[in-house]
């Protein structure tokens, strides 16, 4: 009876310690929000209203990790690959990551001229504390999401990687980019020997065969379009950065994002040198073309200008959190969107790369951010994963995951958070778990980041069905967060708008007559007119016709329809294709009707709002047309744009072993669009 007794025990002083933990627990969104609250007061009072909504949004974001990981630690007891969750796991994480954020910062402090590991002055107290929160909740959600499969050893790594696919995806990226890495390597050894133009087509239909030939050798099933596409997508990006000038000015405000970039790489006080400042500077630009001569040139000088600069102690800096040579500040919502870039430049920093090198890294980075997070979002999508590996594969989308953009980001968490929403939507009779409302909420706040005119995407979260939901009291809390965040978004670009002078001013980019007051005044003084224009405008962005120019597009390289017009809606009519298979598991089709209908409203609003804002932003007062709409704006909506106006027809189950063309054809019809665009657009060059 003892034993029995002592069983009892224990199980009463767990239960006590479960609900110690949960009155704990549900008080913490209540001092999280008195804590927003105050703050939030003394930011806006302290700081300009751009700089006070980063860090009331980096606070948020901190609360709600904290929050999670809060409950993962103290009230969850998931099993991890390192037993299960408990205060004393919470202990070791903090302990492993104070130790590896004092490695990060030695890392930058090497990284960094006229810094020395072994002054304790060179050091910066601020950025440890940064890296050891990044540390801590990306360790604790690693933790949190890897699974611990129960299996014997006999295909114990085959098993894990199966138990957790998005490991299996990361593995994947880094063994295509080895791959390809020796790829690029090879024919620079062999271009003075054979000639660059020779090598570089060799190496680009050596990287063709790569992207094609995986979407009929891979057995069908849940992850072939997720293999085929990463495969695909990364070899294509590490041709163009192999071949690409090694330079800024090859896509658009590059040399800004390489900036902003750059001086997120130091975490403030950034340090550069004069080829740096050449880097965005850009003079091999003159009347807004490539001079090739000089682009050749300044990539055979600028890495040893770099090293003879740092020698003799030629290096600048800029106080404060800023972009480097601009002076530009970072305390802005979308600084975000620079991490993978900015890790690349840390990186290579670190590792004492040459300055080209380093430059090429960044940009491999960002290639390797989207490349990954598209790939989560074709493996959680339940159907249209031809779909969106097709508009993932587009020439331009990766052209710009290729380069210094913020539009990867954009592009590949908005399709993540689409993808889960519809994910959840597929399986009306299972409840929304608080996880999957953090997740879905952190992709679309992460996409919306860069370009919070997309924030109208956020309303497919609305359309949850009540079965979702134990009650409606929770079904009303959860609209009231979802409306809450949508008017977040919505208040981090319209304040700066409203209240900041520079915003109001318009971009001097536009030309002169740019105001952003004098243009509401116009639009509240005109509203027909202004509707009449914004109508006709997007009726010529939005036609079939005009896809060539977020498709096939090289920005300043050139675009393939110059040379072969014929290739000019082939594209549209790819991303046409592959929306009516659906391609996927064997799930309920998660959009009615109504959805449908519902989407098409929500994309509609967001392609609107981002003509508004160029409309006020960047064109002259009054005009009848609006400047500054670049059609690669469109691509992150393409996706639920086809999904809401194409009725599926061609059902395909993924998990059926039968191989069928039609979720393969358009997605290597893209492939092959990128082999003439790099045919005319860089080998041409």
């Amino acid at each position: 009876m003892i034993p029995i007794v002592h069983g009892h025990a224990h199980m009463a002083k767990t239960q006590i310690r479960r609900c110690s933990d949960g009155y704990r627990l549900s008080a913490l969104p209540l001092v999280c929000f008195v804590l927003l609250a105050i703050s939030g007061a003394v930011l806006f009072v302290h700081y300009d209203v751009t700089a006070a909504i980063f860090y009331w949004c980096m606070e948020l974001a901190l609360f709600a990790c904290l929050a999670v990981l809060a409950w993962f630690y103290l009230a969850s007891e998931r099993s991890t690959l390192f037993g299960k969750a408990s205060p004393r796991l919470a202990l070791s994480v903090c302990a492993f990551s104070a130790l590896f954020s004092i490695l990060l910062e030695a890392g930058t402090v090497v990284g960094t001229p006229e810094r020395s590991v072994l002054s304790i002055m060179d050091w910066s107290k601020k950025e440890i504390v940064l890296f050891f929160f990044a540390v801590f909740i990306s360790s604790s959600f690693i933790l949190l999401a890897v699974k611990k499969p129960a299996l014997a050893n006999k295909g114990r790594a085959r098993a894990f990687f199966a138990a957790n696919p998005v490991l299996g995806i990361v593995v994947l990226c880094i063994v295509v980019l080895s791959v390809n890495g020796l790829l690029a390597v090879a024919s620079t050894v062999l271009m003075p020997f054979l000639g660059a133009s020779f090598v570089r087509t060799v190496h680009l239909c050596i990287v063709i065969i790569l992207g094609v030939a995986p979407w009929f050798i891979v057995k069908p099933g849940l992850y072939k379009t997720v293999v085929s596409f990463s495969i695909a997508a990364l070899s294509l990006g590490c041709f163009l950065i192999s071949a690409l000038p090694n330079l800024t000015a090859v896509s658009p405000d590059d040399q800004i994002h390489y900036a902003r970039s750059l001086g997120l790489s130091y975490m403030g006080d950034p340090v550069f040198t004069g080829s740096e400042i050449e880097l965005v500077a850009v003079p091999w630009v003159e009347n807004n073309s490539l001079q090739f001569d000089e682009v050749h040139d300044a990539e055979m000088d600028l890495n040893d200008l770099h090293l003879s600069q740092l020698a003799s102690g030629e290096v600048y800096s800029s106080p404060g959190f800023v972009a480097a040579v601009t002076g530009e500040s970072l305390r802005n919502i979308s600084t975000i969107s620079y991490i993978p870039c900015a890790l690349g430049l840390w990186l290579g920093r670190l590792l004492s790369l040459p300055l080209l090198t380093g430059f090429a890294l960044g940009r491999l980075f960002n290639l390797f951010s989207y490349v990954v997070v598209t790939a989560v979002a074709i493996l959680y999508i339940p159907k249209w994963k031809s779909l969106i590996a097709t508009v993932a594969l587009l020439p331009y989308a990766v052209y710009l995951a290729s380069n210094y953009s913020y539009d990867p980001w954009v592009t590949s968490f908005l399709l993540l958070a689409v993808a889960l929403v519809l994910r959840e939507l597929s399986k009306p009779d299972e409840r929304l778990a608080p996880l999957s409302v953090f997740a879905i909420t952190a992709c679309f706040f992460l996409g919306l980041s860069a370009k919070a005119v997309y924030f109208p995407l956020i309303g497919m979260m609305l359309f949850m069905p009540a079965s979702k939901f134990r009650n409606s009291k929770q079904r009303k809390l959860y609209v009231a967060l979802v409306i809450l965040f949508g008017i977040l978004m919505v208040c981090s670009f319209t304040l700066p708008m409203l209240f900041s002078p520079a915003v109001q001013a318009g971009d001097v980019r536009g030309g002169e007559g740019v105001s952003g007051i004098g243009q509401i005044r116009y639009i509240l003084n005109n509203p027909m007119e202004f509707l009449g224009t914004l109508f006709g405008f997007m009726v010529n962005l939005l036609a079939p016709a005009s896809s060539n120019d977020y498709s096939l597009s090289y920005a300043y390289m050139g675009n393939v329809v110059v040379s072969l017009p014929f290739l000019s809606t082939l594209p549209f009519l790819c991303i046409y294709t592959s929306a009516f298979n659906v391609e996927g598991d064997s799930s309920k089709n998660p959009v009615t009707p109504a959805l449908r209908m519902w989407i098409l409203a929500l994309v509609v609003a967001s392609v609107s709002l981002v003509c508004m804002a160029l409309y006020v932003g960047y064109t002259p007062v009054g005009d009848t047309s609006v400047a500054g709409v670049q059609p690669r704006y469109l691509i992150p909506v393409l996706v639920p744009a086809f999904i809401s106006l194409c009725a599926p027809r061609a059902r395909i189950d993924c998990v059926s072993q039968r191989f069928n063309f039609s979720s393969v054809i358009p997605p290597v019809v893209m492939i092959l669009m990128s082999f003439f665009a790099c045919l005319c657009c860089v080998i041409g060059r």
